[in-house]
């Protein structure tokens, strides 16, 4: 090449390659080139009519948030889906949000960033938990618009009720709060119309648990709701959030190594808490 001598002379471009065998004229007018030879025929069938072993996994997503798991279990729930109410929760302009209020959405991540940050020795009085959520404005973890909201007095008797008391006279260390987990499952265990055949296909499933209790014998998960709902609708709402409860308990046996021995729903709004278990317990 480029006169080296160890080099070759190059093709001439313009020369035209000769193929033999290769009926172009043929191919060209799309003719049958006759019977292939058997091992090519053998060939050609078992590539042109291979199939995907795992064809029903194509339909369905490989990874899923909690909230959109819960939204396809709730639809297969009869009770459940009675109560299924979609919403956006995409964050609107603060100027909206001044003129406006907070829609639920918002209002739920307003009071789930005060559960998170509130200091659980400080929480006894009205006092205590209006100087913390005023120090969460100053240092710009809620804005006024969302202090204003979430107000005081549900904190106040989620930390009066038995569960609220737990988290206060737990050591140092044993309560954990937004704790992100990602679990890979089976999806026969996901999806109820999985063949069987297709068992070796996973899932991964990711979301945040928003309080864990870790005690020696094992582990309480605690789930707050701020869902606009009646007292005599929350044996329907719990149906709706068992799925996801039963989740968060499997996602914290594999970190923790511990059973999930209670699973709650807190409702603020009703200022109540229900164990999900079987069968369903109302406090």
């Amino acid at each position: 090449y480029w006169g080296l001598p160890e080099g070759r002379e190059l093709p001439d471009p313009g020369a035209k390659a000769s193929k033999p065998n290769v009926p172009l004229d043929k191919i060209g007018s799309l003719e049958s080139l006759g019977p292939a030879a058997p091992l090519v025929q053998e060939q050609l069938d078992r590539v042109l009519g291979w199939d995907y072993p795992y064809l029903a996994a194509t339909g369905q997503p490989a990874k899923l948030s909690v909230t959109e798991l819960k939204r396809r279990l709730v639809e297969q729930d009869e009770e459940a889906r009675k109560l299924l109410v979609s919403s956006s929760i995409t964050a609107r302009p603060r100027f909206i949000q001044e003129t406006q209020g907070l829609t639920g959405a918002e209002l739920g991540t307003a009071m789930h960033l005060v559960m998170q940050h509130l200091d659980l020795q400080k929480v006894s009085s009205k006092e205590v938990i209006m100087q913390q959520i005023e120090q969460m404005v100053e240092q710009e973890f809620l804005t006024p618009e969302q202090a204003q909201a979430v107000g005081w007095k549900q904190f106040l008797t989620f930390f009066q009720s038995p569960l609220g008391q737990r988290l206060i006279q737990a050591a140092p260390g044993q309560v954990r709060r937004e704790v992100p987990f990602t679990l890979s499952l089976p999806a026969q265990d996901i999806y109820q119309d999985f063949p069987a055949g297709e068992g070796q296909e996973r899932v991964v499933i990711q979301g945040i648990i928003d309080c864990l209790l870790i005690e020696e014998d094992g582990i309480v998960v605690i789930d707050y709701k701020t869902d606009r709902i009646r007292k005599e609708d929350l044996p329907g709402a719990a149906a709706g959030y068992r799925h996801q409860l039963e989740l968060y308990g499997r996602a914290v046996a594999e970190i923790y190594g511990l059973p999930a021995k209670e699973k709650y729903l807190y409702f603020f709004r009703l200022g109540e808490y229900l164990l999900i278990s079987e069968p369903l317990i109302q406090y």
